[in-house]
């Protein structure tokens, strides 16, 4: 007996609902691995980044240590040359040495030189640790006249308590007030350079170097200061009156 048309309507009806349901479930299926399949190529991708990165900076400290290494070898084949007779040479080897090494790297060569049984290598290593002061409170002595404020207070506060005592700092600052230097110091470089002038070990100072104060002063006081400017005038020449040169 023929099935009526409503049934199979039905059952169409009921296989079409079957067929969404099943489309359905694979979409969502299919969606969740494309994105577990993303997630994977993604975090495939971080790590490969991450060893490229790493392989990348190992190859930097390889080429890095290859370059210290050349220049540790030349730098110690100028060691001879430290044992020049002539001064000039030796200065030249040591300035050499200086710029072929980073600052910790100079200080800690000085350093071991001046522990040497040979006398020229010792003095050699003596010259080359006061040239590395020098030039270290050279660069504050820049700063003070500096244009940003707070650097000049940095700079000035390192000044005053690691370098009081040094008589070749006293004299680096004293010599931006020489006639050809003077014209660039700024109203806070005048005011910081006094300050620590005055502020400095009185029993390191040396004759010429209160005579070079009392001519800086003079020049200030022709620019007719005022303000903070005269009040650190007064500190120094009160401080002046008090030191008794070492020689």
């Amino acid at each position: 007996m023929p099935e009526d048309k409503s049934s199979n309507e039905t059952r169409i009806g009921a296989l079409g609902g079957w067929i969404g349901v099943a489309g359905s479930a694979i979409t969502i299926a299919l969606t969740v691995w494309n994105v577990h399949t993303k997630d994977l190529i993604d975090a495939t991708e971080v790590r490969l980044k991450a060893r490229e990165t790493e392989l990348h900076e190992r190859a930097e400290d390889l080429q890095e240590s290859k370059a210290q290494i050349e220049r540790y070898t030349w730098v110690r084949s100028l060691f001879p040359a430290l044992k020049a007779r002539d001064q000039q040479d030796r200065t030249l080897t040591l300035a050499l040495i200086r710029l072929a090494l980073k600052p910790d790297e100079a200080k800690a060569l000085f350093g071991g030189l001046a522990q040497s049984s040979d006398q020229s290598l010792q003095e050699a290593g003596q010259k080359g640790l006061a040239n590395l002061e020098s030039e270290a409170s050279n660069n504050l002595i820049f700063r003070i006249n500096g244009d940003q404020a707070a650097d000049r207070i940095a700079a000035l506060t390192k000044l005053t308590q690691e370098y009081k005592g040094s008589p070749e700092t006293i004299s680096a600052t004293l010599r931006l007030f020489e006639d050809d230097r003077f014209a660039e110091l700024s109203s806070p470089g005048v005011i910081n350079a006094l300050y620590y002038l005055a502020n400095t070990d009185s029993t390191v100072w040396n004759s010429e170097q209160v005579s070079a104060a009392r001519k800086a002063i003079q020049k200030i006081q022709n620019r007719h200061p005022r303000g903070q400017t005269l009040a650190k005038v007064s500190a120094l020449e009160n401080f002046l009156d008090q030191v008794k040169p070492a020689f």
